[in-house]
């Protein structure tokens, strides 16, 4: 996954605010009571961005971008 990358939620995973579809636009990391998560902040479908765990979402479409 990179910046870029088509995403959509994973099978199983529930859509919040209509947010299903979308771009990755960056990664970070979030330290919580399981340690160290990676994240990635996506513009959604929707229009707006937000941050989501990694493991949430899966890519649809690579980005060709180097």
């Amino acid at each position: 996954m990179k910046v870029g990358d088509l995403i959509k939620l994973k099978a199983g995973e529930e859509p919040r605010n209509g947010r299903d579809v979308g771009t990755v636009l960056d990664f970070d990391a979030y330290i919580g009571s399981l340690g160290v998560e990676p994240m990635a902040s996506v513009l959604w479908d929707t229009g707006k961005s937000g941050w989501i765990l990694t493991d949430r979402i899966e890519v649809i479409s690579e980005s060709n971008s180097n």
